[in-house]
C-alpha cells in the first residue's frame, strides 16, 4: 500500500522546515509590484535577474521600517519565508529593509532629513532646556558596551548624590529601533528628570537606528529633556538633531547632565561671603539710619508720637455714639409698626385660608397621581416593546449575521476586500475568526450565474 501525504500533512511539514532553517534571513532583491492595503499592510515582490519572490511588510512592523520603500529600489530584506496553506504561496514576511549599498542609503537618509527640517522637528525653538541639578538621570544604552560604565564612573566622580536609572536597550540590529522606543517608555514612569541616550561609535549601518524615523519622532513628542550621546564626531544623526543636546561622547553627556560637585561646593562659599558681607553692610546701614533718627524732637519727648492718635479716637469714639443712638430709635419705629400690623385676629383668618387651600390641592393630587402614573406605565411598556422589536440580537436570531474587519469595522460592501484579509462574523450566539480566500464582485456572481 502507497504511504502518502495530504496536501495539509505536505504543507505543514514544509512550513516546519522553513521555520527551522529560514528564519531572520537577510535577502537583497529589488522591489517590484509594490502596493498597500487599507490595514496598511505593504505588499511586494523581491526579485533578481532569474527569480521572485512574494513579500510583505505587516501595518505594525510598517511602522518601524526607517525609510519608505519605492517600485524599483535595490533593498537589503531580513526577515523568514513562510508559507500560506489555503493557497500554497511560499511568502517572505521582513522584520528589517535598509536600501542596499551606501549611496541610496544616504540618499533615503537625506530625504528624509529635508522632511523633517520642514516639519519643523530640528528647531532651535522646540528644544527645552536642561535641569541644573538633576536628583535622578535614566540611562538608554546596552549594558553590556563601555558605554554604561564611562557614564556610571565619570557620575560617580563628579557628582554621586545623582541616581543612575538604567533602562537597557540593543542598540543595533534588527531590533534595536523598537526596543529603544520601549526602554525610553519606561523611562516616563520611572520619576527621572533627564534621559541620556547613549552608544559607542560604529560604522553607518551600526548607527541605523538612530537614524530611524519612528525613534525620531518619538523624541520629537517626547516628554523628558533628552541628551544624544551616540559617540561619533563626523557625522550628525538624526536622533542627534532632535535630541535637546548633543554631547560628542557618552563621557562628555554624563559631565554635561550635573555639574561637578566640587565647583558647586566652592560656588556655594564664593556666594556665602558674599551675602555675610551684604548683610553687615545693610546692618551697618540700618545702624546709622537709627542714630539720625533718634536726634530728632519726636524721639527725644516721646508722648508728642500718641498725641495726634488720641484725638483723633475720641473723635471716632463721639461719632460713634451718636451713630448708635439714631440707629436705635429707627429701629424701636419700624418694630412698633411691625407690632401693630400683627393683630391675632388676622393671623388667625390668614392660617385657615392656608389650611383650606392646602386641603384643596392634596384632593386634587389624590385623583392625578394614580391617572399620572398608569399613562407612564402604558408609554413605558409600548417603548420596551419598541426596543425589543428594533434590538440587533433579534435580527441576528433570525439568521443575519454582522461581519466585521480587523479594525472592528462593520464590512457592508466587498469593495476594498482583498485575499487573506481577517474577518470577524458575530452571531446570534456567538463569534467567528474567518480569512478571506477569494473576493468575488457581486457582476461576478451575476456572470457565473
Amino acid at each position: 500500500m502507497i504511504q502518502a501525504r495530504s496536501v495539509t500533512q505536505l504543507l505543514g511539514q514544509l512550513r516546519t522546515q522553513l521555520n527551522r532553517d529560514f528564519r531572520e534571513v537577510w535577502v537583497r532583491a529589488e522591489v517590484s509590484q509594490l502596493s498597500a492595503s487599507p490595514q496598511g499592510h505593504l505588499y511586494f515582490t523581491l526579485k533578481d535577474r532569474q527569480a521572485l519572490v512574494t513579500a510583505v511588510v505587516w501595518s505594525k512592523q510598517r511602522q518601524l521600517l526607517d525609510f519608505a520603500p519605492t517600485e524599483g529600489m535595490n533593498v537589503l530584506a531580513q526577515g523568514s519565508l513562510v508559507v500560506y496553506s489555503p493557497r500554497g504561496q511560499l511568502q517572505f514576511v521582513v522584520e528589517q529593509l535598509i536600501p542596499d549599498g551606501v549611496g541610496q542609503y544616504f540618499v533615503a537618509l537625506e530625504q528624509l532629513k529635508q522632511k523633517l527640517i520642514q516639519e519643523g522637528l530640528f528647531e532651535v525653538s522646540r528644544k527645552r532646556p536642561l535641569p541644573f541639578l538633576p536628583r535622578r538621570v535614566g540611562v538608554v544604552t546596552s549594558p553590556e558596551g563601555a558605554v554604561w560604565h564611562d557614564i556610571r564612573t565619570t557620575l560617580e566622580r563628579r557628582n554621586p548624590g545623582v541616581q543612575l536609572i538604567l533602562s537597557p536597550s540593543p542598540v543595533q540590529g534588527p531590533q534595536a529601533t523598537g526596543r529603544l522606543i520601549r526602554a525610553l517608555t519606561l523611562l516616563t514612569r520611572a520619576n527621572v528628570d533627564v534621559v541620556i541616550l547613549a552608544r559607542g561609535g560604529g560604522s553607518w549601518e551600526d548607527l541605523i537606528a538612530f537614524n530611524s524615523e519612528p525613534l525620531v519622532r518619538f523624541l520629537a513628542t517626547y516628554p523628558l529633556p533628552v541628551i544624544a550621546a551616540i559617540g561619533h564626531e563626523t557625522d550628525l544623526s538624526l536622533v542627534d538633531q532632535v535630541a535637546d543636546r548633543r554631547a560628542p561622547t557618552p563621557t562628555a553627556a554624563a559631565e554635561l547632565v550635573a555639574p561637578e560637585r566640587e565647583q558647586l561646593l566652592r560656588e556655594l562659599n564664593m556666594i556665602q561671603g558674599r551675602l555675610r558681607q551684604a548683610l553687615l553692610q545693610r546692618v551697618q546701614r540700618q545702624r546709622e539710619i537709627l542714630d539720625s533718627l533718634s536726634q530728632r524732637p519726636c524721639f527725644l519727648e516721646p508722648e508728642r508720637l500718641w498725641e495726634q492718635p488720641r484725638r483723633l479716637q475720641e473723635q471716632l469714639e463721639q461719632a460713634l455714639r451718636e451713630a448708635l443712638r439714631a440707629r436705635a430709635g429707627l429701629e424701636r419705629q419700624r418694630w412698633r409698626s411691625l407690632q401693630a400690623k400683627l393683630q391675632p385676629l388676622q393671623l388667625q383668618g390668614v392660617v385657615q385660608l392656608q389650611r383650606e387651600q392646602l386641603a384643596n390641592l392634596g384632593e386634587k393630587l389624590r385623583v392625578a397621581l394614580p391617572r399620572t402614573l398608569d399613562r407612564k406605565r402604558a408609554e413605558l411598556h409600548e417603548q420596551r416593546q419598541m426596543l425589543q422589536t428594533l434590538s440587533p440580537q433579534r435580527v441576528l436570531e433570525r439568521g443575519y449575521a454582522l461581519c466585521l474587519d480587523d479594525r472592528g469595522q462593520l464590512v457592508t460592501s466587498v469593495s476594498g476586500r482583498k485575499d487573506h484579509d481577517q474577518l470577524e462574523i458575530r452571531l446570534a450566539d456567538g463569534r467567528m475568526e474567518c480569512v478571506v480566500e477569494q473576493v468575488f464582485p457581486q457582476s461576478e456572481d451575476s456572470s457565473r450565474d
